[in-house]
């Protein structure tokens, strides 16, 4: 029988024993168990809702794009991207293309329906 249970680590000390307590039902049998431990990542704080986003001008903008005209990585970033649809089946262009009809396509490889 799974059990979860989530719970909340104060503060302490590094390098000092913490204690933690395992709340077990009573239904639970007497034996062997194993216990994995997944502590979560800290949730980085979030942006204050209050300040406003930075704004470009168009000038600036311009200015910018300018100066990296002649940076290699950005003439080819700047190319426009070909995609191969040669993939997709008969009936469907990329503009017609929609998330249902991957699911089909899944479907169709995976079980030959």
């Amino acid at each position: 029988m799974p059990m979860q249970q989530t719970i909340d680590i104060p503060d302490h000390p590094k390098g000092e024993v913490l204690r933690l307590t395992l709340d077990v039902p009573q239904d639970v049998p007497a034996g062997r168990c194993r216990i994995v431990f997944f502590p979560e990542p800290p949730v980085p704080a979030k942006a204050d809702p209050e300040e406003p986003l930075p704004r470009v001008t168009r000038a600036q903008w311009e200015e910018w794009r300018e100066q990296r005209k002649n940076d290699p990585i950005w003439q080819v970033l700047d190319q426009p991207v070909e995609l191969d649809s040669s993939w997709l089946p008969e009936g469907l262009t990329q503009e017609t293309f929609l998330v249902k009809d991957v699911r089909d396509i899944i479907i169709k490889d995976k079980y030959g329906i």
